[in-house]
């Protein structure tokens, strides 16, 4: 797996947004929220959703909302 960019760099700053992003949201901010940023601050856009991508592959987040705490759901019958 690949390790997490150090900070301060380029690719660091694009995972610390996802990371202030997510505590920010309680969930997984998804792509067009950081393409906005990424445009906002003058990143290349291929640097922000290609290290987006990776952020969620290290993190384990699969879905573009998925919350940062694991949920546990309950079927009630009646």
């Amino acid at each position: 797996m690949k390790n997490a960019p150090k900070c301060g760099t380029l690719t660091g700053m694009v995972w610390e947004e996802c990371e202030k992003k997510s505590v920010e949201l309680d969930r997984t901010p998804t792509r067009g929220e950081l393409v906005k940023w990424g445009t906002e601050t003058g990143m290349n856009l291929n640097t922000v959703t290609t290290q987006y991508q990776e952020w969620k592959k290290y993190t384990g987040r699969t879905g573009p909302t998925q919350n940062r705490v694991a949920v546990t759901v309950v079927r009630v019958t009646g």
